[in-house]
């Protein structure tokens, strides 16, 4: 094995808490929001179109950090919910 590549028990270690620091933080947002139920409806799959993509992208990269990529998209649900709350600022 090259000793410049990660050991497998790091990148799942990386992988799941990218995965869990995603999750918590969108729950909490969604959570915390004052959207209705239809809202949190169109929220919840914009977030499972943003997970596919990410999925896709790392199949297609072989890129196995997500920690950008769902950054990303944590930002543009979090910009979603802002915006269906009425809170455009932010």
């Amino acid at each position: 094995m090259n000793e410049k590549s990660p050991k497998l028990a790091s990148v799942e270690t990386d992988l799941a808490g990218s995965l869990f620091g995603f999750f918590t933080k969108t729950t909490n947002l969604l959570r915390e929001s004052s959207l209705d139920d239809d809202q949190k409806k169109v929220v919840g799959e914009r977030i499972n179109t943003l997970i596919d993509n990410a999925k896709a992208d790392m199949q297609r990269t072989k890129q196995l950090d997500l920690s950008e990529p769902l950054q990303a998209a944590y930002d543009e649900i979090k910009r979603l919910v802002d915006e269906l709350s009425g809170n455009a600022d932010g």
